[in-house]
């Protein structure tokens, strides 16, 4: 999958109600700041969709290198983001394409819980599903998660 390919967002549009802004693994630094200068000059009542896919690869090696930094990214910019004066970021998983998502579902709530325990497939206990429940435990979302947006708006 190349990573610059346009993709139809426009289910995902609906469901945040607001334009997706697609923040490639390339150039990654240079979008965060074009992002953080669009949020400070947007109105409070607009709020900002911001996505960061995670690359699904093949190579065992290629994905774990791809899932750790993509969660390095995510990381990163909501830390950002978190600097900006009256500023609230809400992260959503998406599962399983982000074309036509199945479920998205808000990180770190009870609604994260119930889709990782019934929705997103399960760690099986062999060697493959202790590092897969390792690394999610570590970068605080399932493997499986397709993609992250970050909901960003002023506070009111």
């Amino acid at each position: 999958m190349n990573p610059d390919t346009e993709y139809n967002f426009s289910k995902l549009e609906t469901l945040f109600n607001t334009k997706i802004l697609f923040l490639s693994h390339r150039d990654f630094i240079n979008n965060v700041q074009t992002v953080i200068k669009t949020i400070t000059s947007q109105p409070k009542e607009q709020p900002i969709a911001l996505l960061i896919r995670t690359e699904h690869q093949q190579q065992a090696i290629k994905k774990l290198w791809f899932f750790l930094y993509t969660s390095l990214q995510f990381r990163y910019l909501k830390f950002k983001l978190s600097k900006i004066p009256e500023t609230v970021v809400t992260p959503y998983g998406i599962y399983p394409l982000l074309e036509d998502p199945f479920a998205i579902y808000q990180l770190g709530t009870t609604a994260e819980d119930y889709t990782n325990s019934n929705i997103l497939p399960a760690n099986k206990m062999s060697l493959k599903g202790l590092i897969t429940l390792t690394l999610s435990f570590v970068t605080q979302y399932h493997t499986s998660t397709t993609g992250i947006v970050l909901l960003v708006h002023k506070k009111p």
